[in-house]
């Protein structure tokens, strides 16, 4: 038998293919780690217990023994509703966030999670959520200076709900949304929620607080990763078991599609052979962009003075027609060794597939003076 509901899996005489499913290796910052088990077992072997978010996985393995979905059924989401004040681009996340009924979200960070946690709040009327059952609520930050900011957030884009906000000791109470962070989720009344939104959950610390995330019982949950480029993320098995697999997402290159963010462009420079041509080169092509950027404010430029991965980009919503984002990223072509590229060089071209990846535009210049934001 495997027992669903929204709280937990009960499986009786769990297969040993199930438990090895439900196992994985938690290393430590050193590197160190030990298996553990993502499940509990009765007393007399017979049962297995685990998190709600693997109901598709063990579903999917085809277990052969009766099924009891047992989770209250949420109201049919308002999709019309959940866009209202929303840019178009968004349409495909939320409705695919919503018709799954809860599961992992990674967006974009120039969308924001704010909007999207607003997206599913507008989804479910007071009202249905009042008739289905327990109608709390509850969106969870990763600690009290981001659930400040989500609350004041919520409140400027749901203006026709009632939005409280319980942090330490800061208490606004509401029966309707509460943000607070996941350290105090324990001093509210979890039991009583029927959505249940966790942002941040590219921050490594929240794993730690999966206990706490547990104690939402009866609630639809949403889990969302804002991550500079957004798109498909890595779901942790631990963060599939609180909220499910991922059901939704959106990138960067879509916000720009969608004509919502600013469009990028890389633009490569060959690297200088000395460390003293580079600096006087990046000075050079900062100074020279500050002046040019006088004309424009809305213009932004990124210089990446170090080959290591690919820091904040200079994405943001679009301000007025023809605004534009610049990389300048250099490429050392001069790391070659016995005909074969070195490390820099390595690293040159996964960056350059990310960037692909991301939508982003890329252009090749031999020069500064070729530099489209110079004038080139």
């Amino acid at each position: 038998m495997i027992d669903i509901t929204r709280g937990s899996i009960l499986v009786s005489n769990p297969p040993p293919r199930l438990k090895r499913e439900l196992s994985y290796f938690r290393r430590g910052h050193r590197g160190e780690g030990k298996y553990e088990d993502l499940f509990t077992m009765s007393e007399d072997g017979e049962y297995l217990v685990t998190m709600p978010g693997f109901a598709d996985r063990i579903l999917k393995m085809g277990i052969r023994t009766r099924v009891y979905d047992r989770r209250v059924r949420m109201p049919d989401p308002d999709i019309a509703a959940a866009m209202t004040g929303l840019h178009e681009c968004w349409k495909g996340v939320v409705s695919k966030a919503l018709e799954n009924c809860g599961g992992t979200v990674s967006i974009p960070k120039v969308l924001g999670s704010a909007n999207m946690a607003a997206a599913i709040l507008r989804a479910y009327s007071r009202g249905e959520l009042v008739d289905r059952g327990p109608s709390m609520c509850l969106v969870a930050a990763r600690d009290r200076k981001a659930a400040k900011s989500m609350y004041l957030k919520l409140r400027q884009l749901l203006p026709d709900r009632e939005v409280g906000l319980s942090v330490g000791n800061t208490c606004t109470d509401s029966e309707d949304v509460i943000v607070t962070n996941y350290a105090s989720i324990k001093y509210l009344r979890p039991w009583e929620a029927s959505v249940f939104i966790a942002t941040g959950l590219e921050n490594a610390d929240f794993f730690e607080r999966a206990e706490c995330v547990s104690s939402v019982k009866e609630a639809a949950r949403w889990g969302i990763y804002e991550t500079p480029f957004g798109g498909s993320v890595d779901v942790d098995i631990v963060t599939e078991g609180l909220f499910g697999p991922s059901c939704a997402s959106a990138t960067y290159a879509d916000a720009v599609d969608g004509g919502y963010a600013v469009p990028i462009t890389v633009c490569w420079l060959p690297m200088p052979r000395s460390d003293q041509m580079f600096r006087s080169l990046v000075y050079d092509i900062i100074n020279r962009s500050l002046k040019y950027l006088d004309k424009d404010a809305h213009d932004k430029v990124l210089v990446i003075d170090s080959p290591k991965g690919i820091p904040e980009i200079p994405g943001r919503p679009i301000q007025s027609a023809g605004d534009r984002s610049f990389i300048v990223a250099f490429r050392h072509n001069l790391d070659v060794h016995n005909g074969r590229p070195g490390k820099l060089a390595l690293e040159d071209e996964a960056r350059k597939m990310r960037f692909r990846e991301y939508g982003f535009r890329q252009i090749y210049f031999e020069s500064v003076d070729q530099l489209p934001f110079l004038g080139g």
